[in-house]
């Protein structure tokens, strides 16, 4: 009882065109939505990267401070930069790394006081260079009792 009648040259189911133009807006949101979060993924990655390496460079410059501590004081010279060869494990996971110490004496008329600085650089990417730089000051501990 149900019969519909259908105007000349009208398809019998207004919607089937439709169907397509959903799949097709469906498929573009699908497809920006995933290209947005790739992005996110890919940036966070570098974002992590970087910190990561900025943390060896910290522990490779403090190591670098420590072993000028250990040292006698009066076998810390006075250099303006010292380039260092980086041979430990950790230097391996930064590309070109080099470090640079830097000695002075603080203040003439305290030659118990060295400033040291140690500056770690790095190629963090093609195009960026990646720098971590540590300062102190060393005491001459000779007069001190144990």
């Amino acid at each position: 009882m149900n019969q519909c009648i259908y105007a000349k040259g009208q398809s019998r189911d207004h919607r089937a065109g439709y169907m397509l133009a959903e799949c097709a807006v469906s498929l573009a949101l699908v497809a920006g939505t995933v290209a947005v979060v790739g992005t996110l993924i890919f940036r966070q990655t570098l974002a992590v990267r970087e910190v990561r390496q900025a943390q060896i460079a910290g522990g490779i410059a403090e190591l670098q401070i420590e072993r000028l501590r250990a040292m006698p004081f009066d076998r810390i010279r006075n250099v303006e930069a010292k380039r260092l060869d980086l041979t430990s494990p950790a230097a391996g996971q930064l590309r070109d790394a080099e470090a640079r110490i830097t000695i002075r004496e603080r203040d003439p008329k305290h030659p118990g006081l060295k400033h040291v600085i140690v500056e770690v650089r790095w190629r963090a990417t093609r195009k960026r260079m990646g720098r971590h730089r540590v300062e102190t000051l060393i005491a001459d501990r000779a007069g001190e009792k144990p």
